[in-house]
């Protein structure tokens, strides 16, 4: 079983702007609601070489069904520009680098069933030395740009923290117009206590 809740409704955003990094607090009073996806560059990232470069913050509330207890559960980025850090519940669970792909981190174990969550996202489009690209003829634009979903899946289950991936491959080989071979790999992941087949 596995199971997609997009949630990219009601959102809170505030903009990082070294004037207010101090006061910025977890309090969304003065922050702005967006929804999904989003860029801060909407206007000024227009012209392509004067714009906004630096950090954001997203929040947002959420509450999982407590019939989905025992199952796990990822938050999955399709695509956020460019370092971006995850926190669920004040804790940290990660960061991302890159601004192009799909990534996913597992809540499980931060989450509470059937009460309110809180998901919190550091998202920067600074230009740095080891994230690419560094140079284009286009705006980098700052934001979580694509949906953001929860995942849920059963303890036995494809694996999706494979880079982004489901966890199945598909390659194929020996193609003509009459037939094609076919090897499907995948990767399962077993999150229980105990060995299954």
């Amino acid at each position: 079983m596995r199971k997609v809740l997009n949630i990219n409704a009601n959102w809170k955003f505030i903009r990082q702007d070294e004037e207010n990094v101090q006061a910025i607090s977890f309090n969304t009073e003065d922050w702005q609601e967006v929804q999904i996806p989003h860029t801060w560059n909407a206007i000024d990232g227009a012209n392509g070489f004067d714009y906004y470069k630096g950090a954001c913050w997203y929040r947002k509330e959420f509450v999982l069904d407590a019939i989905e207890q025992g199952n796990r559960v990822y938050i999955e980025f399709n695509g956020s520009n460019s370092i971006t850090d995850v926190f669920v519940n004040g804790r940290h669970l990660g960061q991302h680098r890159g601004g192009y792909s799909i990534f996913r981190f597992d809540i499980t174990d931060d989450v509470a069933f059937g009460k309110r969550n809180i998901l919190s996202v550091k998202v920067d489009n600074t230009v740095v030395d080891d994230v690419y690209p560094q140079m284009a003829d286009f705006t980098f634009y700052g934001g979580i740009y694509r949906d953001v979903n929860l995942v849920i899946a059963n303890s036995i289950h494809f694996d999706l923290l494979d880079y982004g991936s489901k966890g199945v491959y598909i390659i194929q080989e020996n193609i003509s117009n009459e037939q094609a071979v076919l090897t499907i790999k995948s990767k399962v992941a077993n999150d229980l206590d105990v060995e299954k087949k």
